[in-house]
């Protein structure tokens, strides 16, 4: 006589079938089990642009052409991941202080002192291996605009490809004063735009 299906359950379960149970080595499933980066996840992420603020501390007293207009100093974030790289796409000054200096601004992969701020400048063979990109910036780049100077470096002046260190998704700029000019401390403040790789 055929079984019912409910007559083949129990018999199943009364022979103890239902106490066993395959080997299973758990770590060793942990170990085919994919890992999670999240650095490797944003190296596929495509291109997107960002603009990063920041403020040039600078000295109070009169600068001569070829000071340090203002030392090394974090663009926060600039890079995806550290070690990252993007294309500098643009450069924006807003001079508060509307003296409308020119100068160059020195973008570097790592924090490196280029000198003493309004002295001049000592950029060494060790610092220029950090040097990612240099961008001039002339008097007659400026633009008057409610009791402030502006000047603006668009992508016909740029476009440079920049990498950051290993350890930070950092990138540094400092300034260099071509000019004779007088500032506030925090009277210079900077605007730089990136389209971010990987």
């Amino acid at each position: 006589m055929a079984q019912t299906m409910h007559e083949v359950l129990h018999s199943w379960l009364d022979n103890g079938t239902r106490h066993t149970t395959p080997d299973v080595n758990i770590e060793s499933l942990a170990d085919t089990v994919p890992q999670f980066d999240p650095d490797d996840y944003l190296r596929t992420c495509p291109p997107n642009d960002i603009l990063v603020d920041t403020v040039l501390t600078t000295d109070t007293s009169i600068y001569a052409s070829g000071d340090v207009l203002a030392d090394q100093q974090n663009v926060i974030d600039a890079l995806r991941i550290s070690g990252g790289r993007a294309i500098l796409q643009s450069v924006e000054i807003i001079d508060h202080d509307n003296q409308a200096g020119a100068l160059d601004l020195i973008f570097l992969a790592s924090g490196m002192s280029i000198g003493v701020e309004n002295s001049t400048a000592a950029v060494t063979g060790s610092i220029l291996k950090h040097v990612v990109a240099i961008v001039p910036v002339a008097s007659a780049n400026y633009v008057a605009m409610g009791g402030a100077q502006v000047a603006i470096k668009g992508i016909a002046d740029l476009g440079f490809v920049v990498t950051g260190n290993q350890w930070s998704k950092d990138l540094y700029v400092a300034a260099v004063s071509r000019d004779t000019k007088t500032y506030s401390a925090t009277g210079l403040e900077l605007k730089t735009g990136f389209t971010l790789r990987n």
